[in-house]
């Protein structure tokens, strides 16, 4: 999937150079949304979207069946939650690839590094899921950082063709400040709350 979006992403690119843009104008809007959302009480998973569109579509089981997707019933054929497990993981990569894909295409639009950052990106993805689910709980900042880093990454895109286009250099600078700067905000955070629970 990730390969069919870079496949047809980088001609897009080359050919129309308007398609960055709107990657651009993309990033910034995901950052705001993830900025506004953070401390908001989280959607559960039956209201998700990809829960609501299995379950427009097919009658979904309450219970599961092994590892089975479908069986069959009195009426006809029956899903079972198992796929709906799946469709969840599905959209979740498209989701994922809707936001890592076009930051990738702000520092190059060669399509077999940005298949290759993805590649490598995809192998420590389960490992790398655990560590920031730890993470998110311990760091108080880390939203806000990664949600001011989809901002300026979606700004660096829509300056690329102008006068005040930031150099990979700087942005490599801002970055890894913004990080330092979002971990140690939350470790100051976090032993203040432990100096007043003691």
């Amino acid at each position: 999937m990730r390969g069919i979006m870079i496949s047809v992403g980088a001609p897009l690119i080359a050919e129309f150079h308007m398609v960055l843009y709107l990657f651009g104008f993309f990033l910034i809007w995901t950052g705001v949304q993830m900025w506004r959302q953070h401390g908001q009480e989280s959607t559960s998973f039956s209201d998700s979207f990809a829960v609501r569109l299995v379950k427009k579509f097919l009658r979904v089981s309450p219970d599961y069946h092994g590892n089975k997707l479908f069986t069959r019933d009195a009426i006809g054929i029956l899903a079972r939650p198992m796929l709906v497990v799946v469709m969840v993981i599905a959209m979740t990569d498209v989701m994922f690839a809707l936001d890592s894909i076009p930051a990738i295409f702000a520092v190059t639009q060669e399509p077999y590094l940005v298949l290759a950052a993805n590649v490598f990106a995809l192998l420590g993805l389960r490992s790398l899921y655990f560590v920031l689910g730890g993470m998110l709980t311990k760091f108080a900042y880390l939203h806000h950082t990664l949600a001011f880093m989809l901002c300026f990454i979606g700004i660096k895109m829509l300056l690329i063709d102008t006068p005040f286009a930031i150099a990979t250099s700087v942005s490599l600078g801002v970055i890894l400040t913004s990080l330092a700067i979002g971990i140690g905000a939350s470790i100051w955070k976090q032993r203040q709350l432990e100096k007043v629970a003691s």
